[in-house]
C-alpha cells in the first residue's frame, strides 16, 4: 500500500473556496478545513502578480515561484495612508517631483509613481508625518516595492523624532542587494518580486513615542550613501505600495489611501475528526516554513485538550520546537533551527515513543509509557486551540496517518 493511501487526511493548496481550503483526502468533505478571516488580503496568484482575495478566501501564495503555498499571516495594520499615490499632499516632497502612474505595479496596473530628483545640490526625500503615532519599545518594518529607471539606488531613514539618530537602509536596485545600514536597524531585507521590481525593506525598534515623521524615501548617490545624503540628482525610479507595520518583518502588502488599513488573522481549524486521528498510534505530517519574527509559540497541533496535544511550533528564539504533550507529560524534541526555510517534518507516536524525522533523516526519538487520555478530535492551525498563538508561515503539504510509519516511510515521506 502507497503513503496516499496510507493517509487519512492530505491538504495541499490546490482546490478552495470560500471559508473553506478542500481536502484531497478524504474526498467526502469531511476533511475539509474552516477558513476564517475577517478582511480582505493580497496573495501573489500565480502569474506572479499580487491581487486580493476576499474574506475568508483562503490565501494561496505563488511568491517565490513554483508550487503555491498556504499563506497564513497575522493580522497587521499599514500605517501609511494613501500607499500608492506619492502625489498626494499627504506625502511631503522634498526636491523630488512625481510623476503618476508612469509604469506597470507589482499588481500588473499602470499605477507606480516615478520619483525624480530636481538636479539642485540637497536631500531628496518623500516623508509622510503626523498620520499614525509610533509606540516607544516596538519594532517597525518600513517597506515599499522599487524598480530601476535611470537611476539604481534609495535609502529607508527612520526618523530622529521617533528611531535611532543613525536609523538607516540603502539598497541597489540594480543588482538586487542591501547596500549598509545603521542605527537601530535589526534587519533589511531586498527580494525580487519580478520585472524588475523589489520589496525593499527596514526593520528597527521605536526608541521615542512620535507621531512625526512616520516614513521617508530618500534617493541617494550609492549602496554606501550616509543617511540624509545631500546630492545633485536628477534620474529617476519608480516607486509603488509603501508600508509601515508593527513586526520584525514585512508581510503581504495592504492597500490604503485616506485610513489605515488592517488586515485580519487567517484562522485555519477543523473540528470534529477525531476518525481521522490516530488515537493510540499515528503520524503527522507538514512540508512547511515558519514567518522570520513570527509571534512565539505559534504553531500547528493534533488537539484534545490542554493536556494532550501533538504539536510543531516556534520557542521564544525564533526556533522549532516538535513533540506533544500526552496525559499532562511534555515530551519535547530537541532544538531545530529551520533558519525559516521549507523543511519536511513527520512525527509518530505510539504508547512508547514520539519519533521525529526531518529532510529525511531521524532527528530525535523520545521514550516514554502512556498514551493520550482525552480524544484527539482537531486540527488547528495554531497551539493550544488558542488564535493568540496562530500558525504564521507557509504549509505546501499536510497529512495525517492513523498508524505510525515505518523509518523507511518516514525517510521517504521528509526526504526533500
Amino acid at each position: 500500500m502507497s503513503l496516499l493511501e496510507k493517509a487519512s487526511l492530505i491538504v495541499t493548496p490546490n482546490a478552495y473556496k470560500e471559508d473553506v481550503l478542500y481536502s484531497v483526502v478524504p474526498n467526502d468533505r469531511s476533511g475539509d478545513l474552516d477558513v476564517v478571516r475577517a478582511t480582505t488580503k493580497t496573495r501573489v496568484n500565480a502569474d506572479g502578480l499580487i491581487e486580493s482575495v476576499g474574506i475568508n478566501v483562503p490565501s494561496i501564495d505563488y511568491s517565490g515561484g513554483g508550487c503555491p503555498s498556504i499563506l497564513v499571516e497575522p493580522q497587521g495594520t499599514n500605517l501609511v495612508r494613501y500607499s500608492q499615490e506619492f502625489d498626494n499632499e499627504i506625502w511631503t516632497k522634498r526636491y523630488i517631483t512625481i510623476t503618476t502612474n508612469s509604469t506597470t505595479a507589482p499588481d500588473g496596473s499602470l499605477t507606480a509613481d516615478k520619483i525624480s530628483g530636481d538636479g539642485t545640490t540637497s536631500i531628496k526625500d518623500i516623508i509622510q508625518s503626523g498620520t499614525s503615532t509610533l509606540t516607544a519599545g516596538t519594532i517597525y518594518t518600513t517597506s515599499f516595492y522599487a524598480k530601476k529607471n535611470t537611476h539604481n539606488f534609495i535609502q529607508i531613514v527612520g526618523t530622529t523624532s521617533a528611531y535611532d539618530t543613525n536609523t538607516f537602509a540603502n539598497f541597489d536596485l540594480n543588482n538586487g542587494v542591501v547596500g549598509s545600514f545603521g542605527g537601530g536597524v535589526i534587519s533589511s531585507n531586498i527580494i525580487s518580486v519580478g520585472n524588475g521590481w523589489y520589496r525593499c525593506s527596514m526593520t528597527a525598534t521605536c526608541v521615542i513615542t512620535s507621531s512625526t515623521s512616520i516614513c521617508i524615501v530618500s534617493l541617494i548617490n550609492s549602496a554606501t550613501s550616509p543617511k540624509g545624503e545631500s546630492n545633485s540628482l536628477s534620474t529617476s525610479l519608480y516607486l509603488w505600495g509603501a508600508q509601515l507595520e508593527a513586526g520584525s518583518n514585512a508581510t503581504s502588502y495592504i492597500p490604503t489611501v485616506a485610513s489605515t488599513v488592517t488586515r485580519n488573522y487567517d484562522v485555519i481549524s477543523k473540528t470534529g475528526i477525531s476518525d481521522l486521528i490516530g488515537q493510540t498510534e499515528g503520524t503527522m505530517y507538514a512540508y512547511l516554513s515558519f514567518k522570520e519574527g513570527g509571534e512565539k509559540y505559534n504553531g500547528i497541533e493534533l488537539f484534545g485538550n490542554s493536556t494532550n496535544r501533538l504539536f510543531i511550533r516556534k520557542d521564544v528564539n525564533d526556533r522549532v520546537i516538535f513533540g506533544g504533550i500526552i496525559n499532562g507529560t511534555s515530551n519535547f524534541s530537541n532544538l531545530y533551527n529551520s533558519n525559516y526555510d521549507f523543511f519536511k517534518i513527520a512525527i509518530i507516536y505510539n504508547s512508547t515513543q514520539l519519533k521525529i524525522y526531518i529532510n529525511g533523516s531521524l532527528f530525535q526519538t523520545r521514550t516514554f509509557t502512556t498514551n493520550f487520555s482525552a480524544t484527539l478530535s482537531t486540527l488547528n492551525f495554531n497551539l493550544g486551540n488558542n488564535t493568540l498563538y496562530n500558525f504564521q508561515g507557509k504549509v505546501k503539504n499536510l497529512q495525517l496517518y492513523k498508524t505510525a510509519l515505518t523509518d523507511e516511510e518516514l525517510a521517504q515521506l521528509t526526504t526533500i
